[in-house]
């Protein structure tokens, strides 16, 4: 479980993962590459960008009240940094 302000933010497995690879890494460009190796554990491929994609907006939501964010970089990645 992730609590923001004492409140469940009610992430998936996935998400929650997710979460901790952008903690473990804030303010660092991760590729989605890198992302989705770790999280579902196989190679990122075109037919699977969508649920990386997916993945980071439904967190990105969830984690709007922290004061952090879930920012792409253009063919780059992604990074977490505070807001």
């Amino acid at each position: 479980m992730a609590f923001i302000n004492d409140v469940d933010m009610m992430l998936t497995p996935k998400e929650f993962s997710l979460l901790l690879i952008f903690i473990k890494n804030e303010g660092r460009v991760l590729s989605a590459e890198y992302i989705y190796g770790n999280i579902w554990n196989q190679q990122l491929e075109n037919n699977n960008i969508s649920t990386l994609k997916k993945t980071i907006s439904n967190l990105r939501k969830k984690i709007e009240p922290s004061g952090y964010t879930i920012d792409a970089s253009y063919r780059k990645g992604y990074v977490f940094e505070r807001i």
